[in-house]
């Protein structure tokens, strides 16, 4: 690969670029509405770095200038474990599985969601649509500032075991039923995990997972990560005709989400659409 992205404006090449890729195992994928974000939990996103901050004795309390205060995600992890064992009284599970349990419920963790079905990750990255750009401007915008456009998505696309190579030495994707949690707490670089957790989502979206660890910067400030990722980007102009297409081939909300979030998704959606044809036939007549 030559240069790290690509713009697609249709299915059909999105699917020829997953098929180049593939030969060089890029079979993890990831999708933003936003190309403009970067790779990394939504954990990080806020955080006060102690280097920004002038009188304070870092010494004291053993901080690095590089250090950060964010939010404690092992504290959300005791608390959700305290909460979980009020309720279902359930003392079989891991503090991995929590952790997955907890992205379920949309709280705040280390582990970021990539799927091994790249049309997976094709749905998130077109679901949501912004206001439309003529496309010719909105092209010349994503060359411009080298895909980092926040009027179009992303799929981000790896190879976990470049990834696991370069950051432990490990040749291979790590099963968390086989590694001690407390152990990967200290890893400094982010890793390529799955899990056996048996869960309808999970299942749903062929999930695997990254999990950051002790250091707090996105995947792409690794250099030594260079040659394990690439991005497609997608026009905003391009979401809507996507979107419906693989709507039609078994990525709707429900096939995605197989419970009352995927139906909710749906009715919501269904409601836009009856809301705008009647503006519509109101404007028109």
């Amino acid at each position: 690969m030559e240069e790290n992205y690509r713009v697609v404006t249709s299915v059909e090449e999105f699917s020829a670029c997953i098929e180049k890729l593939r030969i060089n195992n890029i079979i993890w994928f990831r999708g933003q509405s936003n190309s403009e974000y970067p790779i990394e939990p939504t954990l990080f996103r806020k955080r006060h770095v102690i280097g920004d901050y002038k009188g304070i004795d870092r010494q004291q309390y053993n901080f690095k200038k590089s250090d950060a205060i964010m939010k404690n995600d092992l504290y959300a992890l005791d608390l959700f474990k305290q909460k979980h064992f009020a309720k279902y009284r359930i003392s079989t599970l891991n503090d991995i599985d929590y952790l997955y349990l907890m992205q379920h419920y949309d709280i705040q963790t280390r582990l970021l969601d990539f799927s091994t079905d790249p049309f997976v990750a094709l749905y998130f990255s077109t679901q949501k649509k912004k206001n439309e750009k003529k496309f010719e401007e909105e092209i010349e915008n994503i060359y411009k500032e080298e895909a980092r456009n926040n009027d179009s998505s992303t799929i981000f696309c790896i190879n976990p075991y470049i990834l696991n190579k370069q950051s432990m030495g490990y040749d291979g994707i790590i099963n968390l039923k086989d590694t001690n949690f407390n152990d990967l707490k200290e890893i400094l670089h982010p890793l390529a995990i799955e899990t056996d957790f048996e869960d309808d989502r999970i299942t749903a979206q062929k999930s695997k997972f990254i999990f950051f660890g002790r250091m707090y910067n996105d995947y792409e400030f690794y250099s030594i990560l260079k040659g394990s990722y690439f991005r497609i980007i997608i026009p905003n102009s391009c979401r809507k005709q996507i979107f419906e297409h693989i709507k039609k081939t078994g990525y709707n909300h429900t096939d995605i989400f197989p419970d009352f979030k995927g139906i909710a998704l749906e009715i919501n959606e269904a409601i836009e659409e009856n809301y705008i044809t009647s503006l519509k036939k109101l404007t028109n007549d």
